[in-house]
């Protein structure tokens, strides 16, 4: 039997009715005329009430190519440090998207830190939650998956330095994937305490800085909770020659939630950037 990823939140963080997540995906997007070539993006992986939108007028802007390696944290504590997806598919309300089964072998031939493992990822939404997104953007979409536990510096440098080899690779075989990382902002703070540590954070992805992003993040005790993802990915894109990031959005579920009785008292921070 193929090997099956079956959605975990599909009708908890989103609609579970194909035809609604449909709708549902389609108003958050608010795709430009003119979509860029991005090398990566960040994404918020909430319920869709409180960060679709910024999920959504992120990837508008992007023009995605038919591969995206997308790279979120642990939640569950299962797993290896570094769990890629080996192969099969994810499945969505919207369908089933077939896992780059050849490309996932790569990375794991070039660095041993990756492990094979589908632990890590059963209960884990982070990626999940991008999905449909993407299938409606790119139904031909392939995708790896990589699901980070690690909180080694050392460590992210050596995963993000082969992804970077991978997606240089696939450059020159023609068409690179979209890096992903997926990632909430502070969780649980007050409205203005949030915003301000987010900012510390969100300074350093500008910057395109990974050990900065890794050190303000630890130094500050900022709540990012994919920050190592986020570290590990600004490494890959740093090799690859990056030049600039553009914050899209920055809210939290204060405002994003009001209509559905979300107060100011005790926010999670969302963002979204795109990186050339």
């Amino acid at each position: 039997m193929e090997n099956l990823r079956p959605p975990v939140v599909a009708g908890k963080f989103y609609p579970a009715n194909p035809v609604e997540l449909r709708e549902t995906v389609q108003a958050c997007m608010k795709p430009t005329e003119e979509p860029t070539e991005a090398l990566a993006c960040m994404l918020p992986h909430a319920g869709y009430i409180f960060s679709g939108a910024v999920a959504g007028l992120t990837l508008g802007q992007v023009r995605p190519p038919a591969a995206a390696l997308l790279i979120g944290p642990n939640h569950s504590g299962r797993g290896p440090e570094l769990s890629l997806w080996p192969d099969g598919v994810w499945r969505t309300p919207l369908g089933d998207v077939p896992v780059d089964a050849d490309g996932t072998q790569s990375l794991l031939r070039k660095e041993p830190l990756f492990q094979a493992d589908c632990q890590a990822h059963r209960l884990e939404h982070s990626l999940e939650v991008l999905l449909p997104f993407l299938q409606l953007l790119r139904p031909d979409l392939k995708i790896l998956a990589l699901c980070v536990r690690s909180h080694n510096l050392a460590t992210l440098d050596r995963a993000g330095q082969a992804i970077a080899s991978f997606v240089q690779e696939r450059r020159e075989e023609g068409e690179a994937p979209l890096l992903i990382t997926s990632t909430d902002m502070s969780h649980y703070l007050p409205h203005d305490q949030g915003r301000k540590l987010d900012a510390l954070a969100l300074e350093q992805v500008e910057k395109l800085n990974p050990q900065s992003l890794f050190q303000v993040c630890v130094d500050n005790k900022i709540s990012m909770c994919g920050f190592t993802a986020m570290t590990m990915m600004l490494f890959a894109c740093r090799s690859l020659g990056a030049s600039s990031c553009r914050i899209t959005a920055h809210t939290n579920s204060g405002i994003t939630g009001r209509a559905y009785g979300a107060g100011l008292n005790s926010v999670v921070g969302y963002a979204g950037a795109i990186i050339r």
